[in-house]
């Protein structure tokens, strides 16, 4: 518990920086598009903070303010949550945005601590993930993954101390926040069942996947699906294919450092953990960076032309890569703790992100 204290801290201090450098105007988070946006102008248009806080402040209002309602109500979670929890009080709303992934970041921290500590690591590498730099611009960013990898993490801890309902319940309602919550279960199912576990991992699919699938039928059948959707979520046949989607030097040199290089290296790695010891008790740990691994190397094309959605991508490796590390390879978790833990310090140097 004292290392989500300490990452609470952290994150606390990282938000009221960019409070005190922004007027203390929560709306900072959000990036919205400017209202004198140039026509044809393809930077500077906002990101999708701005989409969580469109749904969040109205639900079942105009969709004017979304790109792709089918795909911004497909991850419903994060801004349903905010407003909930803004008691109807649209002022409340940005601020609200900021605190429920403050939340999500001492949540997130105490699961990963707690599966550190059990697999015998210190509990304080739980902050590598905390620290990162895709984890530092989903908070900035008031974005949906620190929901997600909480959610995701928890049921990971719930499953583990074979309290199936409860991982099941939490898998699903990471998968309504974002879909990297999916990975987790298709990892934790794939384990149990070359484990022997085949009942369970059954049950676990059924019930974390079903709500999900009646959702997005559901947002499919109020909206539609148009070919934008339908490409942004088609993932690709040839691995890291989308990497020359990417426009400057600089974009593909992080990506490739922080993403790229530690999904092949560690991809590679945990496969052959798994081919050893399928039955391992823990062998989801190795499914879920070499799932993590699968995901980033196939992402659709128009994910790939922004970089900052591939590092948020890469979360899950992070935290995939920790669990495995301290199972199979303790002796690599130096190596990830120096590549994950200061990564966040780059987005000190991005213009008017802190």
């Amino acid at each position: 518990m004292l290392v989500a204290v300490v990452a609470a801290t952290l994150m606390t201090a990282f938000l009221l920086r960019v409070l005190s450098t922004h007027a203390w105007d929560p709306m900072a988070f959000v990036l919205r598009t400017p209202p004198d946006l140039p026509a044809g102008q393809t930077w500077g248009v906002g990101y999708d903070g701005r989409f969580a806080f469109a749904i969040a402040a109205n639900p079942w209002g105009s969709t004017a303010d979304l790109d792709q309602p089918e795909l911004r109500y497909q991850r419903i979670l994060y801004p349903l949550a905010v407003k909930v929890l803004s008691l109807g009080n649209p002022k409340i709303v940005p601020w609200m945005l900021v605190a429920v992934n403050l939340g999500a970041s001492f949540a997130a921290a105490a699961a990963l601590a707690y599966l550190l500590a059990q697999r015998g690591v210190s509990p304080w590498l739980a902050l590598v993930l905390i620290l990162s730099l895709g984890f530092l611009l989903a908070l900035r960013m008031d974005l949906l993954e620190p929901m997600a990898l909480a959610l995701s993490l928890w049921a990971w801890y719930a499953l583990e101390n074979r309290r199936l309902a409860l991982g099941a319940v939490l898998l699903a309602l990471g998968a309504l926040a974002k879909e990297i919550a999916i990975v987790f279960t298709l990892s934790w199912v794939l384990a149990a069942w070359f484990g022997g576990r085949r009942r369970a991992a059954l049950v676990v699919l059924v019930a974390a996947v079903l709500p999900f699938a009646a959702w997005l039928l559901a947002v499919r059948a109020w909206f539609g699906s148009s070919a934008e959707m339908l490409a942004k979520t088609h993932l690709g046949w040839v691995p890291f294919a989308g990497l020359r989607f990417l426009a400057d030097s600089v974009s593909r040199g992080v990506v490739m450092i922080w993403v790229i290089a530690p999904a092949i290296l560690f991809g590679y790695l945990a496969a052959r953990d798994l081919v050893r010891g399928l039955r391992e008790p823990r062998s989801a740990d190795a499914w879920l960076v070499i799932g993590s691994a699968a995901l980033i190397s196939l992402l659709p094309q128009p994910s790939w032309v922004d970089p900052l959605a591939i590092i948020r991508f890469g979360l899950g490796l992070v935290a995939g890569v920790l669990l495995w590390s301290a199972t199979y390879r303790p002796r690599l978790l130096p190596l990830a703790t120096g590549l994950w833990a200061l990564s966040g310090l780059l987005l000190f140097v991005i213009p008017r992100m802190v």
